[in-house]
């Protein structure tokens, strides 16, 4: 487990560092305004990813299961049944809404970016017919708890991405973006494959095949992850489609890059949890008196990470517009201070998320999942209408806090564990630190130059970092966390 957990938090990092370089080389070859055509179509196309059944979270959840009792060929079959399943219907239902996505992008956008969004759809949605099908593989490897090999996959596919990128997007503009896309998850596709079945030592899975038993116990699974799935599918474009409605595709942009720049930190934090789905199968098989405890660790390392973590990039929001555009942008460096704020929140379900997958219970994660939706429809319409495009970034903020919140208060409720624990005792100083260090970031943007604020910025942030330094290693954590490494360390 925790070579597991070590390699996907390298491949987030790892994942993130090529993002960081790629969203700098799109911004000096195709500029901020194609930047935003480019997220708004793969965010319509992301709608289209209903196609993969739900299958990939059921595959993780089975392979696991069969793979702890022994049971290979079972295993087998449910990557055989899934495989095909998705390569057929996700086939099909992609010609079938292309001009429901073309249809999307003339409502959301406006006119001067519409040519060459239709131009790159084809290519987009050919790139999410190949990411279905390399989902597949990688939640099977999930499933034989071999992330390791999945993260190293997706480590070299992101690095080739970018070499894709920086060698077409100069020539070809867009459409070589879209090319670097498809060369990427084809890359994918083929490597993970091979892994796989290296790890099976077995390719008769890769045959056309079929399941009616295991496709229904799958399906069963999937079905709710499958709607969790496409109300977590309807945030992006939603929130993208109000900003430009409201805004302008230049927003777009920058709430692209300030979102991938929160998003990836969140990744990293969460990345070692996910880890726990194919383990908490195991387990429910095993010992399911264990599972709370494995919970409950994992949410006060969580809180220890998250909120330090998503403070720093609130402070140094400046600076890394500074360093990341090239100039300060007032627009992107708030939009990531919001974004930082509304994903630390919903951050905190990542245990008890991760907990209900592995155990099968999902109404509750679903649940979550469409109130987010709905409510980043309503709060973005409204707050829209009155604050332009700011205000649909904070209504998003608000349905992921609120949405969020109802996994861990749920998985609380249920299992009888007090909901002051959310807020650990032994954190209080940490947070204390963390909310000053906000405070004093915002009072020197108000009150402050442009140049000035800078150079305060740098100041406030150096400071944050040296208490925050100490904070942390005053703190109880550590010395557990130094135990459990010295146990594992031994003979």
């Amino acid at each position: 487990m925790l070579k597991n957990a070590s390699f996907s938090v390298l491949q987030v990092l790892v994942v993130a560092a090529t993002l960081l370089v790629l969203y700098r080389i799109l911004l000096e070859t195709i500029g901020i305004e194609k930047l935003g055509i480019w997220s708004l179509v793969l965010a319509s196309t992301s709608l289209t990813g209903v196609g993969g059944l739900g299958m990939p979270g059921s595959v993780v959840k089975f392979v696991a299961k069969y793979d702890a009792r022994g049971e290979r060929q079972n295993a087998e079959r449910v990557v055989q049944t899934a495989l095909w399943s998705i390569a057929i219907f996700s086939g099909i239902l992609l010609i079938a809404v292309y001009p429901a996505c073309s249809y999307l992008l003339s409502v959301a956008m406006p006119a001067g970016g519409l040519l060459d969004a239709r131009a790159i759809l084809p290519h987009a949605i050919f790139s999410v017919w190949l990411m279905l099908l390399a989902s597949v593989v990688y939640s099977a490897l999930d499933g034989m708890q071999r992330i390791d090999l999945r993260g190293s996959t997706l480590m070299v596919g992101s690095v080739l991405n970018l070499g894709l990128c920086a060698a077409l997007a100069s020539k070809f503009g867009l459409t070589g973006v879209a090319w670097a896309k498809i060369g990427q998850n084809a890359f994918l596709l083929i490597l993970s494959t091979a892994l796989l079945a290296k790890c099976l030592r077995s390719t008769s899975w890769l045959r056309p095949g079929w399941s009616r038993p295991l496709f229904k116990e799958s399906i069963g699974y999937g079905i709710n992850f499958q709607l969790m799935s496409l109300a977590n599918m309807l945030w992006d474009p939603m929130t993208k489609g109000l900003l430009s409605k409201f805004g302008s595709l230049e927003m777009v942009g920058y709430y692209e890059m300030a979102a991938r720049l929160v998003t990836q930190l969140r990744s990293i934090i969460i990345s070692a949890n996910a880890v726990l789905v194919p383990v908490i199968a195991e387990q429910q098989e095993k010992s399911p008196d264990k599972v709370i405890r494995l919970y409950l660790d994992t949410y006060s390392v969580l809180f220890v990470l998250a909120l330090p973590a998503f403070t720093l990039v609130m402070v140094c929001m400046p600076l890394i517009s500074m360093l990341w555009i090239g100039r300060y942008v007032a627009t992107f460096a708030l939009f990531g201070s919001l974004l930082s704020a509304g994903w630390f929140l919903n951050t905190l379900n990542a245990p008890a998320f991760f907990t209900y997958m592995g155990t099968g219970e999902l109404a509750w994660s679903l649940t979550s999942q469409v109130t987010v939706a709905i409510l980043n429809l309503a709060l973005g319409v409204a707050l829209g209408m009155q604050f332009g495009g700011v205000g649909v970034v904070c209504g998003w903020v608000l349905a992921l806090s609120i949405g969020g919140s109802l996994v861990y208060l749920s998985f609380h409720r249920r299992h009888n564990i007090p909901t002051a624990i959310l807020f650990p005792v032994s954190s209080k100083a940490l947070a204390l630190v963390c909310f000053l260090a906000v405070g004093a970031s915002i009072l020197v943007q108000l009150l402050s130059s442009p140049v000035n604020s800078l150079r305060l910025n740098l100041v406030v942030s150096a400071a944050f970092g040296v208490i925050l330094a100490a904070t942390l290693w005053m703190h109880p954590l550590r010395s557990r966390v130094t135990k459990a490494a010295r146990t594992i360390g031994s003979p």
